[in-house]
């Protein structure tokens, strides 16, 4: 019983913002948290105990195991208390970890990473993508591959090579998730106006967490002093700042060495590319210099007969976006090509656009004269408004309305935001501490409840008109207003009412039960 108090009264002492990383670190799973008993339960759990020592530093460790020594890490990561003293468990959890192997960093992987300008390109086609049609998520948070092959096979890149970079295109605020699907943030728009270097940069930030930014600037200082290529420097660094990571250490350093991977920062031996170099050195006038060898952004393009219209060079977001309205993109690379039919024309007029603005765009867009082919079009679509099918239609409206009265609004599930927050660990943490520090006699209600629970004798005094009596319980049964326990070893109940209840106390080895 002493464990879950000491944890109880931990948690409620920690700050908003300590309480969420506590909560965020320790990886609760999505599971209602019924009460404060099961909040501090769950966070004491040797599994939470190891993801918090996880981020403690060398430093603070050494100052968490020093008798008598105030570790403010320590307590706000929920592993020791306001004097400093390891929590219950944390010290046999950290024993433990430190007699465990260090767990292995897999290899570089062996992927055919795309040119840093070309992973811009494909993020960008991604963000034009789902201003449109959403992405579906795994359980996971990972965008299928099978849901990428298509645009894997315009952009040349492979689908699981897209996935990645969805993902860290998520870590720099492009994307959203919600349950299911994935969708464009308001962010994405800014970042679509950056040059390409820029917005390679911003990728390439967001792949280190603030916390592992100091390593690799050590990483990144020492690589002129070892020959140790750059992935085994940043794993040395990372072990030596935090001992007791091990395995998720070792999986956020697989993930970034990974990401790195992808965005072309490091080769397949785990070497700084040039341009990974001038980055991690912040040698702005070396990447500038770089990037001006990258294929130069586009403006204008050139269409065949057969309507395919080829851009040599990279198109603009913004000229991609109107471009992507009347024509399909069919091979995004060190060019661009993009095929204009009569299902493309018929979908853009049914979604509003005109042919006189077609023309003109593309007008704008070519070098020359419109060909034949596209002039006779563009023609039979002015010519014959009614030969375009419009997206929907108004039978299968019609249809919709008429099918609409099957379900009834009481019967269709739902799922509110108070819901959804009671399955946020996060959310649920802040909300039953709020509940714990705006009651009076919140300590007392979960002292009871821990010696419900854990079938523990607990010390009671009681208000008996103007005196004070104290009684040893082990509880069997709390409501809302009364208590029912007996002594321990007796047989006869006792019933009290809450409200006469004083104080509670533990029963330790130091407590008589002899009152």
């Amino acid at each position: 019983m002493s464990q879950t108090i000491a944890y109880s009264d931990a948690v409620v002492a920690l700050s908003d913002t300590d309480l969420d990383t506590v909560v965020s670190l320790s990886h609760l799973p999505r599971l209602r948290i019924a009460d404060l008993y099961d909040l501090s339960s769950r966070l004491a759990h040797p599994d939470s105990i190891d993801r918090r020592l996880a981020v403690l530093t060398d430093e603070d460790l050494r100052a968490l195991l020093a008798a008598d020594t105030p570790s403010a890490a320590a307590t706000a990561l929920l592993l020791a208390d306001g004097a400093g003293h390891p929590l219950p468990g944390v010290a046999d959890r950290i024993a433990a970890m430190r007699g465990l192997p260090r767990p292995e960093v897999s290899a570089i992987p062996a992927l055919d990473a795309p040119a840093p300008w070309h992973s811009v390109v494909a993020v960008q086609t991604v963000v034009l993508q789902a201003e449109n049609s959403s992405l579906p998520l795994t359980a996971t948070g990972h965008v299928p591959v099978s849901a990428l092959t298509d645009l894997g096979h315009i952009l040349d890149i492979e689908p699981s090579t897209v996935s990645a970079l969805i993902s860290i295109a998520t870590t720099a605020g492009l994307f959203h998730t919600d349950d299911d699907h994935i969708s464009a943030e308001a962010e994405a728009e800014s970042w679509l106006g950056l040059s390409l270097l820029d917005a390679w940069r911003t990728l390439a930030d967001a792949t280190v967490p603030k916390d592992l930014a100091p390593v690799v600037e050590q990483a990144v200082l020492h690589g002129a002093e070892t020959a140790q290529s750059m992935s085994d420097r940043l794993i040395d660094a990372a072990n030596t700042r935090w001992p007791l990571a091990h395995e998720h250490l070792a999986a956020r350093l697989q993930r970034l060495l990974h990401d790195w991977r992808v965005l072309a920062v490091i080769d397949a031996a785990g070497q700084l590319t040039d341009l990974g170099e001038a980055w991690g050195a912040h040698d702005d006038e070396r990447q500038q210099s770089l990037a001006e060898q990258w294929p130069a952004p586009t403006e204008y393009g050139y269409l065949y007969n057969h309507l395919e219209l080829l851009v040599p060079g990279l198109l603009t977001p913004q000229l991609a976006r109107q471009l992507r309205r009347i024509a399909t993109p069919t091979r995004l690379v060190e060019t661009h090509t993009y095929q204009i039919s009569e299902q493309t024309i018929a979908a853009a007029v049914g979604h509003g656009e005109s042919v006189g603005e077609i023309r003109d765009f593309l007008k704008t867009l070519l070098r020359g004269d419109l060909s034949q082919p596209l002039q006779y079009l563009l023609r039979s679509f002015a010519e014959s408004p009614q030969a375009v099918v419009s997206p929907s239609r108004p039978d299968t409206a019609a249809a919709s309305t008429h099918a609409a009265p099957r379900t009834s609004p009481s019967s269709t599930p739902s799922i509110t935001m108070e819901s959804a927050d009671d399955r946020d660990p996060v959310s649920r943490a802040r909300a039953l501490v709020g509940e714990f520090r705006d009651s009076p006699d919140a300590r007392i209600r979960l002292l009871l409840e821990t010696a419900l629970r854990e079938h523990a004798p607990i010390s009671i005094t009681v208000r008996v008109g103007d005196a004070l009596r104290t009684v040893v319980l082990e509880v069997i049964g709390m409501g809302a207003t009364r208590l029912r326990g007996r002594e321990p070893g007796a047989e006869i109940e006792r019933t009290l009412p809450l409200k006469a209840i004083a104080e509670v106390h533990p029963i330790t080895k130091e407590t008589s039960w002899d009152h």
